[in-house]
This record gives C-alpha cells, structure tokens and sequence, in this order.
C-alpha cells in the first residue's frame, strides 16, 4: 500500500451483553435503551434492534443507568435538542453523559468520584 491509497474502515456489527444487576436498564424518551455492558455503558436501539455504540468511562461494571427525560415524559421530550444518561458504577463512580439528537454524538459532561 502506498501513501496515497487511502483506507476505509467502519463497524459493522456492535456486541454487548447486559451484567446482571437490577436498575441497570433505562428507557429514554429518545426512543433508546441503555444498560451496564461490564465497564461501558451499552446504548440500544429497539426499532433497528441494533447497540448503536458504547460509552467507555467506567473503570469498574456499570451496575445502574438511568435517562433524563425518562420514557414516560416521551411527550414533552419531542422538542429537546440534548438528552442526558447517567450511569453509575460499582465503585460508586457517576458519569453524565449528553447526546445530541440531530447528530447522535455523545459526550462525557461530568464524572463525580467514588462518594
């Protein structure tokens, strides 16, 4: 290969299975699903039935997760630009996390020590 090829790379398939704690699964008003995949936080979604990505940040299994708007305000989210996810971890380490929903980017906005 040569300076000039240029190479392309994109996922093709996500995979993450759900630890097995109770709380750890929370229905967003955005229409996704996340859950505690060992130390990431695992986001999927029900109508592709596909995890869309991974939000690594966690150094310990995330044992809750939690969505603001939560799902059953779905009718006054429709309007929000920004929803946020918490997660916490077995440490006792929260991560606010915010998702843009026009571009579906993510990105760590607070991380509070272990308490």
């Amino acid at each position: 290969m040569t300076e000039s090829e240029e190479v392309i790379v994109k996922s093709v398939v996500i995979a993450a299975g759900c630890n097995r704690i109770v709380n750890n699964v929370s229905w967003g008003a955005c229409d996704l699903v996340s859950f505690g995949s060992r130390n990431d936080v695992a986001i999927f979604c029900p109508k592709t039935t596909q995890i869309l990505t991974t939000l690594p940040g966690h150094k310990a299994p995330v044992n809750c997760t939690h969505w603001i708007p939560g799902a059953k305000f779905a009718f006054r989210a429709k309007k929000l630009e920004s929803h946020y996810l918490l997660s916490r971890d077995s440490d006792g380490v929260i991560i606010l996390w915010e998702m843009t929903l026009a571009e579906r980017k993510w990105r760590l906005v607070m991380q509070l020590p272990q308490l």
